[in-house]
């Protein structure tokens, strides 16, 4: 598959985990009365593994099992090291730039997601 495509692949994957993140977020706290707080955490969990799976078969399709332990700890190191990256973006751009919020997610995003893809080029090689 020609990298163009894995890039393609990539985003649509990335863009489907957070609507799976949102959906389930709804559904926990709009449906089930769960509290908001603990919704972000189950929701963050599920849109996680939603991404992990995607992410290995499609977007980069490796199917091996033989690493699939080794990727998932890489994979969650990851994601807990980039949620503390967009954190850190946001809150320079907004209390030093003084940047709105929104635009400053916007960007922290874009750039972390440069970044993931680079990683999961690295976490998911054959």
């Amino acid at each position: 598959m020609s990298t163009f495509w894995q890039v393609v692949r990539f985003v649509t994957t990335g863009s489907l985990a957070t609507l799976v993140y949102l959906a389930f977020s709804y559904f926990l706290k709009s449906i089930l009365g769960v509290h908001y707080l603990l919704t972000v955490v189950i929701a963050y969990v599920v849109g996680v593994a939603f991404n992990f799976t995607v992410q290995k078969i499609w977007s980069f399709q490796e199917k091996t099992i033989h690493r699939v332990h080794l990727q998932i700890a890489q994979f969650i190191q990851w994601a807990l090291t980039s949620l503390v990256c967009n954190l850190v973006l946001v809150s320079f751009m907004v209390e030093t730039m003084r940047i709105w919020y929104l635009y400053a997610q916007a960007i922290a995003t874009l750039i972390v997601a440069v970044a993931s893809y680079f990683v999961y080029r690295f976490i998911f090689r054959s």
